[in-house]
């Protein structure tokens, strides 16, 4: 991830926010497909500005139109990425109050959301089936062919992807 600037919102160059990071669970290695939410918290109720979903590792990257800060008559805005899955709420960033056109917020789930997690299994498992449609049988580690460490390089699974496959 690139490291956070701090270009304010009311700069005339800032077109976009842009928030990224990735959502990590303490029991759970995958955190794919989770519901991402970035939220301005206010006085009352919080504005919700733009939803995503979370990728294969639990990254994710939102981008909301920095007029919307004009919208919501703010000089800076108060940004918490919020997480579900299916409607189920697991958890929420920190805020970050006065909020760059640029953020890195993590989230770090607790560990009751794991329930509503997929197992590493099942994350691993998707990842594979994503890229290599055929039986796990017929990957070739070989002198002839790597198909296992070549898997292992696309989907970033590292040592747990020769513990499934075999």
């Amino acid at each position: 991830m690139a490291a956070n600037t701090t270009i304010p919102i009311t700069n005339a160059a800032a077109q976009t926010i842009v928030v990224s990071g990735r959502v990590f669970s303490p029991n759970r290695a995958g955190g794919g497909g989770l519901s991402v939410e970035l939220a301005d918290k206010n006085l009352g109720a919080d504005t919700p500005l733009v939803t995503g979903v979370t990728d294969e590792h639990g990254s994710y990257s939102l981008q909301a139109p920095a007029a919307i800060q004009r919208r919501l008559r703010k000089d800076e805005l108060d940004l918490q990425v919020r997480v579900s899955a299916w409607k189920t709420f697991l958890g929420a960033s920190e805020v970050r109050y006065n909020a760059s056109a640029s953020e890195v917020i993590n989230v770090v789930l607790p560990a009751s959301a794991s329930v509503a997690l997929p197992s590493e299994h099942e994350s691993l498992t998707g990842s594979i089936a994503a890229r290599y449609k055929d039986k796990l049988s017929e990957l070739n580690e070989s002198y002839t062919g790597s198909d296992i460490v070549y898997l292992t390089s696309i989907t970033g699974w590292g040592p747990a992807l020769p513990r499934v496959v075999r």
